[in-house]
């Protein structure tokens, strides 16, 4: 997060005073992998805007938490325990960890100055097995054999087609 990410969130913030929501903030924590995707993410605690961050979202009076690892994995397991309705997040292994809605790329629509509303994608774990065949228990598989976040490479043989079709005969559940 840069100066102008943090002057983002602030007038995300303001918006977020107008709506009708009581927003909840989540951070990683110190159990979070170090690696992603091959590349060393930032260790625990070490970065000075997440802290300057944590005191704009204070200031604006929302809460925030700090999740024991990962805050998307800590985002699902609040929205299916009814904590939160939804988990608004870029990353969509929101829905593989069990969140049942996600939203995603919230943004203004129109040009600068428009007064048009903001929008997001909806994600519904509910469509996307409906679309795909794969549950939460089955993305996980076909991340584990064709490879994810944190083991970028899987298993030798199987690729993205192969893992989908095993996880759509629910081995992924078994």
């Amino acid at each position: 997060m840069c100066s102008s990410d943090l002057r983002t969130l602030y007038y995300r913030l303001l918006k977020l005073l107008a709506l009708p929501i009581h927003p909840l903030f989540v951070y990683d924590g110190k159990n979070k992998p170090l690696t992603k995707r091959n590349k060393t993410v930032k260790a625990y605690g070490t970065s000075t805007l997440d802290e300057m961050s944590k005191e704009l979202i204070q200031a604006f009076l929302f809460p925030y938490h700090t999740a024991p690892g990962e805050a998307e994995a800590e985002c699902a397991l609040l929205q299916r325990r009814g904590v939160v309705d939804a988990v608004m997040s870029q990353d969509v292994d929101t829905l593989m960890f069990g969140s049942t809605t996600t939203l995603r790329d919230w943004s203004k629509e129109g040009t600068k100055g428009s007064k048009a509303p903001s929008h997001v994608n909806v994600l519904r774990a509910e469509e996307t097995l409906t679309n795909t065949g794969l549950d939460s228990d089955g993305m996980i598989l076909v991340a584990l054999l064709s490879g994810g976040d944190y083991n970028t490479e899987g298993i030798p043989g199987f690729g993205p087609s192969l893992s989908c079709e095993i996880a759509r005969a629910k081995f992924g559940t078994e």
